[in-house]
């Protein structure tokens, strides 16, 4: 399952949903970032707010990998992602 979430309103949320039509998962948002105090999430204003960030779950709750980027385009990629969710679902 995926989770994405937003530290932001509830209308910050709808609004990047629909920027993305075929994205079939809704976007959760934390008005209060209380998820993302929770975690550290970084924000850095000189790069345009709050450093993205991945973290990976297995099915007990127990983190698989987190990755927080140091820019807004620091993310990993797509087949570095897909590779660690096969490793955790093949366990």
């Amino acid at each position: 399952m995926i989770f994405p979430i937003l530290a932001d309103s509830e209308s910050g949320a709808k609004k990047l949903e629909s920027t993305c039509e075929e994205c079939q998962i809704p976007i959760f948002f934390d008005q209060s970032k209380s998820v993302v105090k929770e975690l550290h999430q970084e924000v850095v204003l000189s790069k345009m707010g709050r450093m993205p960030a991945i973290i990976i779950l297995d099915k007990k709750g127990i983190v698989r990998y987190a990755y927080f980027g140091d820019s807004m385009s620091d993310i990993p990629r797509n087949d570095e992602v897909l590779s660690i969710l096969k490793d955790i679902n093949a366990t």
